[in-house]
């Protein structure tokens, strides 16, 4: 006999309650309902309270996670991103636009606020991150890495970081100094913020699909389309596989403290690999879809992961 398991619906929002049982996978407290194509990313505010979700059906949703509801949408979203970003201060969203522009979003008044030409990026823009401070948006695409200044919404730099290769992802690291940007030529290029010149250039097994730095900066993180975990030492650039076994890894994160990391891709929940250890956490998160995007509530204490079929799950997953 599988578990008991009882369900409650109600405005889109699926509460779910599972007896525990040895060997089941963690199911999710909450399921949020509102895309219709696949979710491609996740972020969490930086007090934790609502969650923004892209996905392929081009809508852009902050969530109120007191409320369990949609608190925002937002049309006009691109569908080749894996990336939205908020400003420090929780004010402000920041996403690539179908169009190929840089949309800020107004949270509070729920509108938009601002849209950054993004340029002639061969291929339109791949992958975007915002600088610890807030002052600056970084934008990869096709060779490229190009600045962005958040308040003249004017292009502050141009940097050919991977000359004829695509650039699929990129990172800030938390002091603002350096840049990660993974590319299609199975390089992890770490980059200075200041003037372009890449200071390591990190051989991957595969072309560079998601990357994010520990929060010392001691450390990147890469996932490739070879289907590896590897992680890189960034003062020397020395690194290898965080696991040895292959898994389809489309979004890393660490958590704030950067004891753990937070997988999305592998399968029906995120995986939370415990760090330094480099273990998987038991019993693994548990869902009925195929989880592609993933983040961790800044307490550490909430993962969410965006489904093929455009559900969004919850998971208290304590610290």
């Amino acid at each position: 006999m599988g578990p008991m398991k009882h369900v409650l619906c109600c405005c889109g929002i699926v509460l779910h309650a599972v007896a525990a049982s040895l060997g089941q996978g963690v199911r999710p407290a909450v399921e949020l309902r509102a895309h219709e194509r696949p979710v491609l990313a996740l972020a969490f505010s930086p007090d934790g309270k609502r969650l923004a979700s892209v996905a392929d059906d081009e809508k852009l949703i902050i969530w109120d996670l007191d409320a369990k509801a949609a608190y925002a949408t937002f049309d006009g979203h691109a569908t080749n991103q894996n990336r939205v970003c908020w400003t420090p201060d929780g004010k402000r969203l920041v996403a690539i636009g179908n169009d190929s522009n840089i949309r800020v979003w107004d949270v509070e008044n729920k509108k938009a606020f601002k849209a950054i030409p993004a340029g002639d990026i061969s291929g339109g823009p791949r992958g975007l991150a915002l600088s610890p401070d807030g002052a600056r948006i970084a934008v990869v695409g096709r060779s490229t890495l190009r600045l962005f200044d958040f308040e003249s919404a004017k292009q502050a730099a141009s940097y050919t970081v991977h000359e004829q290769y695509g650039v699929q992802a990129v990172a800030w690291s938390a002091d603002g100094k350096t840049i990660a940007t993974a590319g299609t030529d199975r390089k992890l290029n770490l980059v200075n913020a200041a003037d372009g010149a890449v200071l390591r250039a990190c051989e991957t097994d595969g072309r560079g699909v998601c990357a994010a730095f520990a929060p010392d900066g001691k450390t990147v993180y890469v996932g490739t389309d070879s289907q590896y975990l590897q992680a890189f030492d960034v003062s020397s650039g020395e690194g290898g596989k965080l696991l040895e076994k292959s898994l389809p890894i489309l979004d890393i994160q660490p958590t704030a403290g950067g004891t753990q990391l937070v997988v999305g891709g592998p399968g029906h929940g995120p995986l939370i690999m415990e760090l330094p250890q480099r273990k998987i956490r038991e019993p693994k998160l548990d869902s009925d879809d195929w989880v592609k995007a993933a983040a961790v509530s800044p307490d550490g204490k909430l993962v969410a992961g965006g489904a093929n079929g455009g559900a969004i799950y919850l998971w208290p997953v304590g610290r």
